[in-house]
């Protein structure tokens, strides 16, 4: 399963609509300078985490000014 990523807001803050599903997990993925390695990480950590959760988790990226794009 390809993880879908969200688009990054912009201007005031956006909360996206909540499943029916609960959450059971919100894993925080702090990233500087991983560009080149996000998308494998998103893509593992989902592999991992869909057949024991099956969309009850959330994962979280945060890029504080990293200077990669």
């Amino acid at each position: 399963m390809v993880p879908t990523l969200l688009s990054v807001p912009q201007g005031p803050l956006q909360i996206a609509a909540v499943s029916s599903d609960p959450l059971r997990l919100s894993l925080v993925l702090p990233t500087y300078n991983e560009s080149g390695n996000i998308t494998d990480i998103i893509q593992v950590l989902t592999q991992l985490l869909e057949p024991v959760l099956k969309n009850q988790y959330e994962l979280i990226v945060v890029d504080d000014n990293s200077p990669d794009y």
